[in-house]
């Protein structure tokens, strides 16, 4: 192959990679792990726009219960997309009950300033703990047999 011609290639195939990147900014992943898993505790996390932030909770779903983003299921997120919630169980070694965690990560697409709640309560009891949170507008997750901690996210 003509040299010219390999270094024309790469010089395009450079320029086309820099034009599907430019304005799509990946950001940074913010690892984060709540302090305290106390109802009605709140932390915040700063970040910027394109900026993933990967929540760890421990989950023990052999009791029933799991996490869960209201504002996720509801969409009434508007800075943020959820993007993945996934359990991971730990090692049992062949013992039964033990529990894992579950990461959740989300996408920061637009500055501002919004709460999250994190439930940790029986699934089958959301349907009823979101009725009431239409009508007093608050989520009580002691309707779920569960308690919630909260995360203000702050992006720039």
């Amino acid at each position: 192959m003509n040299t010219k011609l390999l270094v024309f290639v790469i010089c395009f195939l450079a320029v086309l990679y820099a034009q599907e990147k430019d304005g799509k900014d990946e950001g940074n992943i913010i690892d984060f792990r709540f302090s305290s898993h106390t109802h009605g505790f709140r932390e915040t996390v700063h970040a910027k726009v394109g900026d993933k932030i990967r929540i760890t909770l421990d989950e023990n779903q052999t009791t029933g219960y799991q996490w869960m983003v209201p504002e996720a299921v509801e969409e009434y997120n508007v800075i943020w997309s959820l993007d993945s919630s996934e359990y991971e169980s730990s090692p049992s070694n062949g013992m039964v009950g033990v529990g894992g965690t579950r990461t959740i990560v989300l996408s920061v697409n637009k500055p501002g300033d919004e709460m999250l709640t994190f439930v940790y309560g029986r699934p089958w009891l959301y349907e009823k703990a979101i009725d009431a949170f239409i009508k007093v507008g608050y989520f009580n997750a002691q309707l779920m047999e569960g308690h919630a901690i909260q995360l203000n996210i702050i992006a720039s």
